[in-house]
């Protein structure tokens, strides 16, 4: 190839993908390319895609340690969403056990009204049974008298 097409597709290349500066020194790239695990690569190209592999595995990395930070915030925003429920239905129930208590208490003076009612019947109507056993023992004593 000629020397304008090389120049070419290196620009070419570059304007694509940031591509780092790699020494032409022998690396090795374990899992990448042709090259086996543990074989030297010489050529540029295989030597970039190395560089390449360490920024998508930099990027991964990045991409982990956000995703550890959202769902550490989820658990957080959870345990507060816990937590305010806990105090929501704390709150709930002292309201209704209020209400409650002041239900009781309204019951409690009505049952007391008519409890006190009763017991102006009942001892009435004690009364009354007294009075009728007087009157019975009197009208047994009369009908004594008149048979004797």
């Amino acid at each position: 190839m000629s020397e304008e097409t090389d120049k070419k597709e290196n620009t070419e290349d570059t304007q694509m993908k940031p591509v780092p500066v790699i020494s032409k020194e022998k690396k090795l790239i374990d899992g990448c390319g042709d090259a086996g695990a543990g074989t030297p690569v010489s050529s540029t190209h295989e030597a970039e895609s190395g560089g390449t592999q360490d920024v998508v595995m930099k990027k991964i990395e990045t991409l982990m340690h956000e995703l550890e930070e959202k769902r550490e915030a989820d658990k957080h925003m959870v345990e507060e969403f816990r937590n305010r429920m806990k105090e929501m239905v704390d709150e709930m129930s002292q309201q209704i056990e209020q209400r409650l208590l002041l239900k009781h208490q309204e019951t409690n003076k009505k049952v007391e009204v008519k409890l006190k009612y009763l017991t102006e019947v009942l001892q009435n109507v004690c009364a009354l049974e007294v009075e009728i056993n007087d009157f019975k023992n009197a009208v047994g004593v009369l009908f004594k008298e008149i048979q004797t």
